[in-house]
């Protein structure tokens, strides 16, 4: 048998020298590709877009709805208080009940009532509830004073023929006139719009 030359066989091992070498590094990036994938941290997933809510609209200046811990069997009474025929009297007197318990809302329910049936205590009561000159929230459903709202309710009390309904309206004038002569930015609107409203000088 022929013997194989030297220089073939040291080709020949440096030949599977490198097939060798090129698997082991073949193997060495796929086992750094799996490793890599198995222990990449998990995508980022953008957080939602905070889409702000529109604001809730105020609450109407002349809101009628009561506040404050007044009683749910009240509300309940005044709602079949409201449904009956009653008369302007009795709905004046009914809420004045209500207002010696210090429950505002349901008085003001019973009061408007009567003042559209032409009770000028009725409107007086009310104007009362908006007037800043003695403001008392226990006696009063709305969350502030209004003068320009208590003037136009004394105005129709005195209509009405309520007396001392027109004293009402000129102190509520005189209060917005004094505040205004002091800087009172808010009273002089106040005291602008009710003039142009309603020509009072």
């Amino acid at each position: 048998m022929r013997p194989i030359p030297t220089a073939l066989k040291t080709k020949d091992c440096r030949g599977h020298t490198r097939i060798a070498a090129a698997g082991i590094v073949g193997a060495l990036l796929v086992l750094g590709a799996l490793a890599w994938w198995f222990t990449r941290p998990p995508p980022q997933v953008p957080a939602p877009a905070v889409v702000a809510l529109p604001a809730l609209p105020p609450a109407p200046a002349n809101s009628t709805q009561p506040r404050g811990p007044e009683r749910k069997e009240a509300l309940i009474d005044v709602s079949e208080l409201i449904k009956q025929e009653l008369s302007a009297e009795q709905l004046v007197a009914h809420a004045r009940r209500y207002l010696e318990q210090n429950e505002a809302g349901p008085a003001f329910l019973l009061l408007r009532k009567a003042a559209r049936q032409g009770s000028g205590e009725a409107s007086f009561l009310i104007g009362r509830m908006y007037d800043p000159a003695g403001f008392e929230e226990r006696l009063s459903p709305f969350l502030k004073a209004r003068a320009d709202r208590a003037y136009e309710w004394y105005e129709q009390a005195a209509k009405a023929g309520f007396d001392g309904a027109s004293a009402a309206a000129e102190q509520v004038i005189a209060g917005l006139q004094s505040a205004a002569d002091k800087g009172d930015e808010t009273a002089a609107a106040s005291l602008a719009q009710l003039r142009k409203s309603t020509g009072v000088r």
